[in-house]
């Protein structure tokens, strides 16, 4: 039997879930949906979720990270409120939705793809800001 320890309390692990995905489950009464959220206050987790609206009190209780926008629409910025910490986001949403057609081999994606992947280029950043702190993406896409 594999008796090593995996997780180390003392090492944060930042736990990104997907708010549409999760509004969905929970709308659904999937148990492991509410399993996972049992988690979002017990050390080692430090969850974050997409904003959206929900309402659902359990996924209210997750802080948002808060996207800000230029004219383009492009996100410029990512804010997260348990740390009070601005990353600057630079990838382009043309170009994020490029990365999503080839990957997904289409040329026509749904709204939730497009939404999917920045989800991704959004842990990818914060990943290479805090290399010291995994990070995992929480979806049902």
């Amino acid at each position: 039997m594999y008796s090593k320890k995996i997780l180390n309390k003392d090492k944060k692990i930042r736990i990104l879930l997907d708010s549409d995905s999760f509004n969905t489950l929970l709308d659904k009464n999937v148990n492991k949906a509410k399993l996972i959220l049992e988690y979002s206050y017990k050390d080692p987790f430090i969850f974050y979720r997409s904003p959206q609206k929900t309402g659902h009190d359990e996924l209210k209780k997750i802080s948002e990270f808060n996207l800000k926008y230029d004219e383009s629409n492009n996100i410029k910025s990512i804010e997260t409120k348990d740390d009070s910490s601005t990353m600057f986001f630079r990838k382009k949403t043309k170009d994020i939705i490029g990365y999503a057609k080839y990957f997904l081999k289409r040329s026509e994606l749904k709204d939730s793809e497009i939404e999917l992947m920045k989800l991704i280029f959004i842990l990818a950043d914060f990943t290479m800001v805090n290399k010291e702190t995994p990070h995992v993406l929480i979806t049902s896409c």
